[in-house]
């Protein structure tokens, strides 16, 4: 930047502007995993001016502004889109999904067995549901 007073006496100072890079997101999950298992949502943040705020929200009315939330028992009511928000201190954003997949827990089959004895010989009868 250059001045010029009346007099016709000039000063220069140089001025050097940082700017920040690109505010990005990206968020990730523990899932699949069958249901009663802890959901753990995890996020990494580049670029921007620090500090970030962070804004979750998902399946089943989540939501958090803890950087890597974490829900325990989750079941499948918890399966579905979460998006994060992360705005920074000059109140840049950038947004992110993560697909979140949470299955039931598979049931047991019930075995049953049953003899039968048929002119001495013994048949056993096995079955699974």
């Amino acid at each position: 930047i250059t001045a010029k007073d009346g007099g016709g006496i000039t000063a220069t100072i140089s001025v050097t502007m940082n700017q920040p890079l690109l505010l990005s997101v990206s968020a990730n999950n523990n899932s699949p995993f069958c249901s009663g298992n802890t959901l753990n949502l995890t996020s990494t943040v580049n670029g921007g001016t620090t500090p970030y705020s962070y804004a979750w929200q998902g399946a089943n009315g989540f939501s958090s502004i803890v950087q890597n939330p974490s829900i325990s028992n989750a079941n499948i009511t918890r399966s579905g889109i979460y998006t994060l928000t992360i705005t920074d201190t000059n109140t840049c954003t950038a947004t992110t999904t993560t697909s979140v997949i949470i299955n039931e827990v598979p049931t047991a089959p019930v075995i049953s067995a049953s003899q039968n004895s048929v002119c001495g010989i013994a048949l056993v009868t096995i079955s699974a549901t």
